[in-house]
């Protein structure tokens, strides 16, 4: 996050309408990220005509031939839209956090492989080495075949390399320091341990919760809540460590982010 993906995208697509104004492209995002593209889009590009398709379905329709530049819609929008917008040709589809589709047999995957276009780009930060399957298919997205699973490594980074634009923060912000992954092991104490305790047998007592899958992780999740903050004591050992961190930054004058 925080690379510049989105300007850059922006930024590339106003250069192929200054090329050719009746080119046609969309962005689907997710549904929070609408109203930002948007927003991004009056800041860097001011005179590109931006349609945000709307949530009332009815009025989506009527969108949808409009002849708008840019068109910025959801997933969701794109699955329960998929009949009308699978019809429309686009010059360009921009799938932003596309990581979304990376299910294969999802009916999502699908709607949005239907989408008609001419050329494709993909937007994540997810990191593309979480698994050859999941690399596999966003390039599905952009040429089909292009990958496969039974590739090695080298060959897939020497077949990414000319398509993929990546940026590090080591290139955005060389100024800030590497990161430094330090386990701190911290012991609860006092009325926080006494509700983590209490709370933990409370749920084992219950032995016939203990085969409810959905039961057990509610019981996972309200012990993961108390050992980052106790609501009822207003103990947390998570945060005095974290304050005494800050604290001793601070007393050596040192940023922190």
């Amino acid at each position: 996050m925080g690379l510049g993906k989105t300007v850059q995208v922006i930024r590339a697509i106003q250069k192929i309408l200054d090329q050719d104004p009746s080119h046609r492209c969309l962005i689907v995002s997710p549904a929070v990220l609408k109203h930002q593209w948007k927003h991004e889009f009056n800041k860097w590009a001011p005179d590109v005509m931006v349609e945000v398709m709307p949530k009332d379905r009815n009025e989506r329709v009527r969108s949808f031939y409009l002849p708008y530049p840019v068109t910025i819609t959801s997933y969701e929008q794109v699955r329960s839209d998929r009949h009308e917008m699978t019809k429309i040709p686009y010059s360009l589809v921009v799938l932003d956090e596309a990581q979304k589709i990376k299910n294969p047999s999802s009916a999502l995957n699908q709607a949005i492989f239907e989408l008609k276009r001419n050329q494709a780009w993909i937007i994540t930060a997810t990191p593309v080495e979480n698994s050859l399957r999941d690399v596999v298919t966003l390039t599905n997205f952009l040429e089909f075949g292009m990958l496969n699973e039974a590739m090695s490594p080298m060959t897939v980074s020497g077949l990414l390399q000319p398509i993929m634009l990546r940026r590090t923060k080591e290139e955005v912000a060389p100024e800030l320091p590497p990161i430094i992954d330090q386990t701190v092991s911290l012991v609860m104490e006092g009325e926080q341990a006494t509700r983590y305790f209490n709370t933990e047998m409370e749920h084992h007592d219950n032995r016939q919760a203990l085969h409810d899958f959905g039961h057990i992780l509610a019981a996972i999740t309200e012990l993961k809540q108390i050992c980052n903050f106790d609501d009822e004591s207003k103990e947390s050992i998570k945060l005095q460590a974290l304050e005494n961190i800050l604290e001793n930054a601070s007393e050596k004058n040192q940023q922190v982010i």
